[in-house]
């Protein structure tokens, strides 16, 4: 019987593997530049968006104001910057966030800000985004308190019976049941976008604490997809 031909296979000259081998190290140079310069980019740009955030309408007032000679050098600043004083807007906002704040602690400012509040409950569509908002506002807040508030803080695993399977949560509240059991209420949130995610109500005494895991490093498993573990950024981390 006729022997079949080998199976042929393409030989590459020294020159076409040079080619290769430079294409590959090109290729690997770039995406490590790529991967070293990409977090400081988008920390960058980050800085940048939240600066904008706060100086941007403060920054338009004050642009009117020079531009009617109703600040001292107002013709200064129309002549070298265009009208604009580098983060005047910046501070006078954060200086305004600061007076709002003193005055919400007085009585007098509780009710103002309770008027406005039952105002703003009685119309129908922004009744719903304004106590949707209230409560997340009032959860993230929760993060950082100290006393009941810190239960917030503690982070644990939801099982499922028979299932080698855990997911993390936080415990957001605490309540007795029509049973009289302890209950406790447990968010996961989903990855990347914390601010969705699912309600679990799990008995106190089925709870499975997590004490290997901070919030911090919960939080950065989540947003992270869990490419940041607890232990990866030291052993990423150039020894010095």
């Amino acid at each position: 019987m006729p022997t079949s031909p080998a199976p042929q296979f393409p030989i590459l000259t020294k020159v076409e593997e040079t080619k290769v081998t430079v294409f590959a190290w090109l290729r690997d140079r770039f995406l490590a530049g790529l991967f070293a310069i990409l977090p400081l980019i988008l920390t960058w740009w980050l800085i940048q968006f939240i600066y904008n955030l706060i100086n941007g309408p403060a920054d338009h007032f004050i642009r009117e104001l020079v531009a009617e000679h109703r600040v001292p050098g107002s013709d200064y600043f129309i002549a070298r910057q265009g009208g604009t004083i580098i983060g005047a807007g910046f501070v006078l906002t954060l200086l305004l966030i600061l007076l709002i704040g003193v005055i919400a602690g007085h009585l007098l400012g509780q009710r103002l800000f309770l008027g406005i509040e039952a105002l703003l409950l009685r119309i129908p569509v922004v009744k719903g985004i304004y106590q949707s908002l209230r409560q997340a506002v009032q959860a993230v807040q929760q993060f950082g308190g100290e006393g009941q508030e810190a239960r917030f803080r503690q982070v644990v695993y939801v099982t499922f019976p028979g299932v080698e399977l855990r997911l993390i949560g936080f415990v957001t509240g605490h309540f007795v049941g029509g049973d009289g059991k302890a209950m406790a209420t447990v968010f996961v949130p989903h990855a990347p976008s914390p601010l969705s995610g699912l309600l679990f109500v799990v008995p106190e005494g089925s709870l499975v604490l997590a004490p290997d895991l901070t919030v911090e490093q919960a939080m950065k498993m989540v947003l992270s997809l869990g490419l940041i573990t607890p232990g990866s950024e030291e052993s990423a981390s150039p020894a010095p």
